[in-house]
């Protein structure tokens, strides 16, 4: 048997696991890209999939993890999207290599179709290992030990982080030094070789960690299995040439639709049950922003004629300030508690985004809600910027790309809008990170283990919903005039996160106290009945005992 602890198992599968997500995300546009030239149309329709894929079965995928034993579903979800993935990878090739050309016009069609379709599903299988892995794996591999649980959610966030930077950063160089061929060749291979290695980790974690083969399965979901299993024996049971066989499989499939769709409710209702269910909406609003370096923004800054190197030294700077957040996480966390601690990360990112308001009024911004539209054509000459853009902008400079040191835009009277606008981005990550860290791990101290994957999942359906929306809204003003009324509106967002996550707090004391309150009326009555001199000299103020994840906040009203 291996001789590392099953933690740093855990980190080399997360490592794995994340530098393959982190590649694909960046790779599959830049293919679709190269396979449509000239055009957004299938990267729109890609990312267009894949929000509203996770949004509307997010809560299932999460639902299915729970029914299922913990290797069945990791392994499981671990197959479905390496496999996907070098799948797709392998269409690709077909595709750039010429054996399938513009030429064969069905089978083109058919062949971008595939890899659309194949990239959809891979982010879905992406999801499902996400959960299982970092949701619940993680739990059940630190116990009760909620110090050890935010150190290890803490190392998770900086492996993602750096195979954020690191793993994009690999693949441009086989792309641009050798060509997109070979890029996609070492994609399919490092899915398939990285997916026998994970295999390989998620068994011996598993045999290591015996409590990960202890799980509770949902009481409702035990009873939709047996009542499965019924309607299977009935079905055997039936004659097969009965006249009414035809109206009573397509009763029984409406039977089944029906129960999936109250499954999809019902895992909504047990997220808005549970008692933090505010601070998941927080969450939630920080996908609602346009304050990150994300395709919309990076396409902005490039239209403002601020070279490729810049944007690429400030995504490495901005990748540091994260790291910093996750350095700051346990110290902070065990000094002031988990709530305390994510609402610190919300202010700091309100106060790190400031200078980002103020780049809308300052000497070189576009800001011009009065500017008549123009007329021109997207460029998509500079996929490093647009590969991922669901939306783009229509940008004076950039159908030109009249800069002369790798800018996309004419150059502004001044660089000092879009100097804040950066320096603002990038030292905002430290409180953005510490805000997640934060909630995740108050989500993992607090969710109860048979309803961790369905409430996960609503939380990711939740996140594309706001994204979705942040497209939305970049869609009802695309123009570079109005990029500043999109970063008031993120702003908003962001202020609005941070008040929810203010009422988690109050929501969380305020519980607090009721259940002391409710505790000491036991009490007494009990000593009442049992001994009236032991009721009489009981505290009337005692101490108020918080739930596991209040245990640390101060009770002097500080935050």
């Amino acid at each position: 048997g291996c001789s590392c602890s099953p933690r740093r198992l855990l980190y080399a599968l997360f490592c794995l696991s994340s530098w393959g997500d982190r590649m694909w995300t960046f790779a599959v546009g830049v293919y679709l890209v190269q396979i449509s030239p000239g055009s957004l149309s299938l990267t729109a329709v890609y990312g267009l999939s894949c929000s509203l894929g996770v949004f509307s079965l997010g809560s299932a995928i999460g639902n299915l993890i729970d029914r299922s034993p913990r290797l069945l579903a990791a392994r499981t979800s671990l197959v479905m999207q390496n496999g996907l993935v070098s799948v797709c990878a392998v269409i690709v090739c077909l595709i750039l290599s010429g054996l399938v050309t513009a030429q064969a016009a069905a089978a083109f069609e058919a062949a971008k179709a595939l890899v659309v379709a194949t990239a959809l599903l891979a982010q879905l299988a992406s999801v499902a290992l996400k959960i299982c892995v970092s949701k619940d794996w993680i739990v059940a591999i630190c116990g009760s030990d909620k110090e050890l649980l935010a150190t290890a959610t803490a190392h998770l966030r900086r492996i993602d982080l750096s195979c954020q930077v690191l793993a994009p950063l690999l693949f441009g160089m086989v792309t641009t030094f050798v060509s997109p061929l070979a890029s996609a060749i070492t994609v399919a291979c490092w899915n398939l070789v990285s997916m026998c290695v994970e295999w390989t980790l998620l068994g011996h974690i598993y045999a290591s960690v015996p409590r990960l083969a202890e799980k509770n399965q949902p009481a409702e979901a035990a009873q939709q299995d047996a009542d499965v299993l019924v309607e299977d024996a009935n079905d055997d049971a039936a004659p097969a040439a009965a006249p009414a066989a035809a109206p009573a499989a397509d009763s029984r499939l409406r039977t089944r639709i029906v129960g999936q769709i109250r499954d999809q409710v019902a895992g909504w209702q047990l997220y808005f049950r549970q008692p933090v269910f505010c601070a998941g909406l927080a969450l939630s609003s920080l996908y609602l922003t346009v304050l990150g370096f994300d395709n919309v923004t990076t396409g902005y800054v490039y239209s403002q004629a601020v070279p490729a190197a810049v944007l690429s030294g400030c995504l490495a700077v901005s990748a540091v300030f994260g790291l910093l957040g996750t350095l700051l996480f346990p110290a902070l966390r065990s000094r002031f508690g988990l709530l305390s601690s994510g609402q610190t990360g919300f202010v700091l990112q309100a106060l790190s985004l400031l200078p980002c308001v103020l780049s809308v009024f300052a000497p070189g911004s576009p800001f011009d809600l009065t500017a008549a539209p123009p007329v021109q054509q997207i460029n998509v000459t500079q996929p490093q910027f647009t590969e991922l853009m669901l939306f783009t902008f229509d940008v004076g400079g950039a159908a030109g790309g009249n800069g002369t040191d790798g800018s996309g835009g004419d150059r502004p009277s001044s660089y000092a809008s879009v100097a804040l606008l950066l320096a603002g981005i990038v030292v905002s990550r430290t409180g953005l990170w510490l805000a997640d860290l934060s909630i995740t791990q108050l989500f993992l101290e607090t969710v109860p283990e048979r309803e961790r994957g369905r409430v996960y999942g609503v939380q990711e359906s939740l996140n594309q919903l706001l994204d979705l929306a942040k497209f939305g809204l970049v869609a009802a003003l695309p123009l570079v005039t109005q990029f500043g009324l999109l970063v008031c509106l993120s702003y908003a967002a962001i202020c609005c996160g941070g008040c929810l996550h203010l009422l988690q707090i109050f929501r969380s004391r305020s519980r607090s106290r009721t259940d002391s309150a409710d505790s000491r009326s036991l009490t007494k009555r009990l000593l009442t009945a049992c001994c009236p001199s032991s009721a009489a000299s009981l505290p009337v103020n005692p101490p108020l005992q918080s739930p596991m994840y209040l245990d640390t906040i101060p009770t002097d009203g500080a935050v």
